[in-house]
């Protein structure tokens, strides 16, 4: 009977002990900045080495760059993420503005020049650029994208994708010798204009 109880007595010793012994940590996620975007994640209390998973969705004009641990540095950059903590870990999900491409055909002889307005060099989701067609000796801008009414020179724009432009440069002499109402008033005239 001592046996069965000492025996009974030490279960209860290990059934109680073994809650205790069961390691936890605690587990948090954040971002850098919640204008840019928001982040799927349950904190809390997570047993040792259990997969934990957080996911990160960016707002409309932003990119999602990466996971930053706050108390060790370490970067992750996939998304969702799944890591197996062993110690307290707090994420940030970091984002930025998307960057876009700005692709400029030209016709003729002549080059357009691309500036942020305001100063930069990125040509990020929101920004205002300037597009300012040069032409070459000799030669004239005549329009943007095959449409001789658009004429604005310099040209801004606003972005909010990748842009695709077109710009028209021929001999200056051409339109010197019609002027610029003309081609204004006639502008079908012009499309397919090219004195070479």
């Amino acid at each position: 009977m001592k046996r069965v109880l000492l025996t009974l007595t030490i279960l209860l010793i290990l059934s109680t002990c073994k809650k205790e012994d069961d390691p936890t940590v605690v587990v948090n996620a954040s971002v850098a900045d919640s204008s840019m975007g928001s982040i799927d994640f349950k904190a809390g209390s997570y047993a040792v080495g259990a997969a934990v998973t957080f996911s990160a969705t960016p707002q409309s004009g932003y990119t999602f760059v990466n996971w930053t641990d706050s108390s060790t540095n370490q970067i992750y950059s996939n998304n969702p993420l799944t890591l197996n903590p062993d110690q307290n870990t707090t994420l940030v999900a970091n984002f930025e503005k998307t960057a876009y491409n700005i692709n400029i055909n030209v016709t003729g002889n002549g080059e357009v020049q691309k500036q942020v307005v305001g100063g930069g060099t990125s040509f990020t989701h929101g920004a205002t650029v300037e597009l300012t067609a040069v032409p070459a000796d000799q030669y004239s801008f005549f329009y943007w994208n095959n449409d001789p009414s658009d004429t604005t020179n310099p040209k801004s724009i606003t972005l909010d994708g990748n842009k695709d432009f077109s710009a028209k440069f021929d001999y200056e002499v051409a339109k010197n010798l019609v002027g610029d109402t003309f081609f204004q008033e006639k502008p079908e005239l012009f499309l397919n204009f090219d004195l070479h």
